[in-house]
């Protein structure tokens, strides 16, 4: 009859051999629960929430939260979270361009549609504008709902499309699609931006859902003086 007693030294031999089971188990098992966790977390739908698309280097996390909480005060009543996300952002040595893998980060982001608002290098827009990436900003101007105290006509830029050889060419007048960020000085204890990134812009990107909170929330950031 085979002898089927659990004795002291059975267990203390099982543990040292067959230890490692029980650590992949318990992995396991983590891994699951993080799983259903973040499928079942309750996230807002879009019509209730602000993301914000913050491209280059930016602060710690703690002062963007601060900039979280200030917003949502100053949204309307259904607005439940806003977010922050952050695309890092690299400059070829010559600076006046972007390294490969920065513009991937950057295309990935509007594959995603992630973002209302977005606060980028102006070398990072100006790639992105002349596609269409942008809304015009200059209706919003023109019946006051975006007040400057400087000129922003130096941001407007030219659409391009492709022409019947497959070469891309400029099309139309220059069209206005970014704010500058310069009179928003009081932003910079929230996000802290590196002076090397140049130029700093706020913009809107097409597909902006939103967008009455998304007007807001650049009204809140031109207020920051």
């Amino acid at each position: 009859m085979v002898d089927t007693r659990i004795t002291k030294e059975r267990l203390k031999n099982h543990l040292q051999y067959d230890w490692w089971k029980y650590l992949l188990t318990f992995l396991a098992l983590l891994i699951v629960w993080n799983t259903v966790y973040s499928v079942t977390e309750y996230h807002p739908p879009a019509e209730k929430r602000i993301d914000i698309q913050l491209v280059g280097y930016y602060s710690d996390e703690e002062p963007i939260e601060q900039l979280k909480q200030d917003l949502l005060a100053v949204l309307d009543d259904q607005q439940e979270e806003v977010q922050v996300f952050q695309t890092m952002m690299s400059f070829s040595d010559d600076s006046d361009s972007v390294d490969s893998n920065s513009i991937q980060k950057l295309q990935v982001q509007f594959a995603a549609k992630i973002g209302n608002v977005f606060v980028m290098p102006r070398k990072a827009y100006e790639m992105f504008a002349p596609q269409g990436a942008f809304v015009d900003m200059q209706p919003y101007l023109d019946d006051g709902t975006f007040a400057l105290e400087e000129d922003p006509a130096n941001l407007a830029i030219r659409m391009v499309e492709n022409n019947e050889d497959g070469v891309y060419e400029e099309v139309g007048e220059p069209i206005l699609c970014a704010l500058p960020l310069s009179q928003c000085k009081g932003l910079e204890k929230y996000l802290g931006y590196d002076p090397a990134m140049g130029e700093l812009v706020i913009a809107i990107p097409f597909y902006a859902q939103n967008m009455d909170n998304t007007i807001r929330t650049v009204q809140w950031f031109l207020a920051q003086e």
